[in-house]
């Protein structure tokens, strides 16, 4: 019991030596929008997974919710 004790400590202990993972902006695979990945990254000396890449999506209206919509942006369906 004392052992599995000892070994349950031990791994939260490297878990918290893993910083925050700190995500870039989100890269859209082709054109302005739609889906795309970005990349996170954390520091620790322990960590065993310092990078990833994860999926993600820019809405293509995100330039009317902002109020962008005007010359050069074309309204595309």
């Amino acid at each position: 019991l004392l052992h599995r004790l000892w070994v349950l400590t031990t791994s939260l202990a490297k878990k918290s030596d893993c910083g925050e993972w700190q995500w870039s902006v989100c890269v859209p695979t082709s054109g302005d929008c739609g889906l795309g990945t970005r990349e996170g990254t954390r520091t620790g000396a322990e960590c065993k997974q310092t990078t990833k890449t994860q999926k993600c999506k820019i809405p293509c209206n995100w330039k009317k919710q902002f109020g962008v919509w005007g010359a050069g942006y074309p309204c595309v369906h």
